[in-house]
């Protein structure tokens, strides 16, 4: 009998064996230790728990009960429109494209488990016991740079990596930048308002090449010398090492630090406290849990600041396009092989300008009202206080 289950065993584990695991609808994995030795216990290298999560993350964060995910966890006192993959910065290694966070808790959510959006609650993140340098897609093209988590639910292979379609990732899911800022610290200061991500979906192409090689997840969706041609100047690698301690992430000299312990999965792991999504909601609407798109809850001197940048950031990505569309016709006039060859291309030209225009005012138009709600929202929210 006892054979028999072992062969049963192994025939599971080998029929398995090609993927691996993602957030799926099997919900959470493991019961949380809050003791002070749990931390201890796995501060330096070693294997974890996934219920090392939980536990590491109650205190930035809520843990909510969302089918069919089981408990998701949503971060607390970030910027109002924080999103993930935005507070940090971007580094060539030997693994690809690695994502080197800010937050303390960064380390977790951005290299292991996948980001998911809710009208109600904004971004919530999904546990998973696999690491990567970046769960994101890319898309690039001459002007710009972007890049999307990758959602929840869609399957990964370790032979091919995610296939998937266009559609199958949200337009706001996309940060975009004027592909000169890809590689800044502060890269997030230049991310382009999400009113212009359907513009920008059209000027670039998807890009997606996360798989497995030498049994490590690696992320080459951009080539350097794609990204080296758009920010102007040298991409340097550097080569990934293991971090003693969560904190411990940094550049130092030609290495990445990260923290990226092998987790093991528990399949009976819950956190030690949570709430349900209608409550969860209540507190986003009330800004006590904060990075919805939908319901901001900032001071008003913040606002206006980040309404300053954000205007000027749009103002001078709408201005590439029209400086990159003159410049293409340029040099196709002066390959033309006559003066009706060059007639037809300013032609063409003048049409395009003409609609590429009447988008952009559309889109001045759309962050311009979405300012005015969010300006409104703060107003209410002082008056309550008040109350």
């Amino acid at each position: 009998m006892k054979k028999l289950l072992w062969l049963g065993l192994i025939g599971l584990l080998t029929a398995s064996a090609c993927y691996i695991y993602v957030p799926s609808d099997r919900g959470p994995y493991g019961e949380p230790r809050t003791r002070p030795e749990y931390r201890d216990r796995y501060s330096t290298y070693g294997d974890i728990d996934i219920a090392f999560f939980y536990d590491y993350l109650s205190p930035y964060g809520v843990w909510v009960n969302y089918p069919p995910y089981g408990y998701v966890w949503l971060p607390r006192d970030v910027s109002y429109r924080w999103r993930p993959y935005s507070r940090g910065r971007w580094v060539w290694t030997d693994y690809g494209w690695t994502f080197l966070p800010r937050d303390r808790w960064g380390w977790a959510v951005h290299n292991y488990g996948r980001w998911g959006w809710d009208r109600g609650l904004g971004w919530f993140w999904v546990p998973d016991i696999v690491w990567a340098p970046a769960w994101v897609v890319w898309r690039h093209g001459n002007i710009y740079i972007g890049w999307a988590p990758v959602p929840p639910g869609i399957e990964f292979h370790r032979d091919y990596g995610f296939r998937f379609r266009d559609h199958d990732i949200p337009g706001h899911y996309w940060h975009f930048l004027d592909g000169r800022h890809f590689l800044d610290d502060d890269f997030d200061r230049y991310i382009i308002p999400y009113e212009r991500n359907r513009t920008v979906i059209n000027l670039t192409s998807l890009k997606g090449n996360i798989r497995v090689r030498n049994d490590r997840v690696v992320n080459e969706g951009l080539e350097p010398d794609e990204v080296r041609r758009v920010v102007r100047r040298e991409v340097t690698r550097y080569e990934l090492r293991d971090a003693r301690r969560p904190e411990d992430a940094r550049v130092q000299g030609g290495e990445v630090l990260i923290y990226k312990p092998k987790v093991n999965p528990n399949e009976s792991a819950k956190p030690k406290s949570s709430i349900g999504r209608s409550e969860a909601e209540r507190q986003v609407t009330q800004g006590r849990l904060r990075g919805s798109l939908l319901k901001p809850s900032p001071d008003e001197e913040t606002l206006n600041r980040d309404h300053e940048r954000e205007n000027l950031v749009l103002q001078e990505t709408q201005e590439e396009e029209v400086y990159e569309i003159r410049r293409q016709v340029e040099e196709d006039k002066r390959v033309a092989r006559s003066e009706d060859e060059k007639k037809k291309i300013d032609e063409e030209a003048k049409v395009k300008l003409t609609e590429v225009r009447k988008r952009h005012e559309d889109e001045k138009k759309e962050v311009t009202q979405r300012q005015k709600e969010e300006k409104s929202e703060v107003t209410k929210g002082k008056i309550k206080k008040k109350d």
